[in-house]
């Protein structure tokens, strides 16, 4: 993957409405949202079945709400034969950072995190199913909706709110917005996958901690503006977004959208 200094600039653009007393779902009036992130790796046999199952996912309806699919992918095993063209030390840091926020040792791929509290094996379809439902059963306690995606030049603008429930955290959350591409393709020639020709959707290829959201419910309208590589595919990428709790990990509400 060709490598570029990749930055964001949000602007705040202001803020408005208290969100009112009532119960989660009256006052969010949007549908549940379940974000799946997969740490993945093309270095790693085990994880063609979760990458397969993630694009499975990407193309299915849910009753109950929204399920949106993310795939990291793992920089530690480019040492076994093959370099991952879409790795980063920035996804194997971000998995890192889950294992401590759930207590768990496990770092290992395909791993599956959903709405940043739950880990399974992400090849385990009954098992992330079943998770999916669960999750579905609950309700959002934030709130992240894109109004618009434009492009100018070498870069993306991305128009945005979002809002905390009141008292759905203690402090702050983050709003995180991630660049994903689909429909990718690899021959790998080395490796533990050495000879197959992998698919990949759902790759995140950028992602930022955009801004802030306060637990007192006022809703933010931002800008974001993502800087587009070499080689990325504008009619593939996909902007995601979600309100994320920076101790717990915990995501209170998600969205994504295509860029076309």
């Amino acid at each position: 993957m060709n490598k570029v200094l990749l930055s964001a600039f949000v602007l705040l653009i202001g803020c408005s409405r208290e969100a009112r007393s009532a119960s989660p779902r009256a006052a969010n009036d949007h549908p549940r949202t379940v974000v799946l992130e997969l740490f993945t790796s093309q270095g790693c046999s085990s994880c063609p079945p979760a990458d397969k199952l993630l694009s499975k996912l990407r193309g299915e309806k849910f009753d109950g709400g929204v399920v949106i699919p993310l795939a990291y992918h793992v920089d530690y095993w480019n040492h076994l034969g093959w370099s991952d063209p879409f790795s980063s030390p920035k996804w194997s840091a971000r998995q890192r950072d889950y294992a401590a926020a759930i207590k768990s040792a496990q770092v290992y791929t395909p791993q599956l995190i959903v709405n940043g509290s739950v880990q399974l094996v992400g090849s385990a379809e009954g098992q992330v199913r079943a998770e999916i439902a669960r999750q579905l059963e609950g309700s959002d306690r934030g709130k992240v909706v894109i109004d618009q995606i434009t492009r100018a030049g070498n870069e993306l603008e991305v128009q945005l709110r979002a809002k905390l429930d009141r008292g759905a955290a203690a402090n702050r959350a983050d709003v995180v917005v991630a660049l994903f591409e689909n429909g990718l393709a690899t021959t790998v020639t080395r490796g533990e996958n050495a000879n197959r020709n992998l698919a990949n959707d759902s790759i995140v290829r950028w992602q930022s901690r955009s801004f802030e959201l306060a637990p007192d419910g006022t809703e933010v309208t931002a800008k974001v503006r993502i800087p587009l590589a070499d080689g990325w595919r504008v009619d593939h990428l996909g902007v995601a977004s979600f309100v994320q709790e920076p101790k717990s990990r915990a995501i209170f509400g998600s969205t994504a959208r295509m860029v076309r």
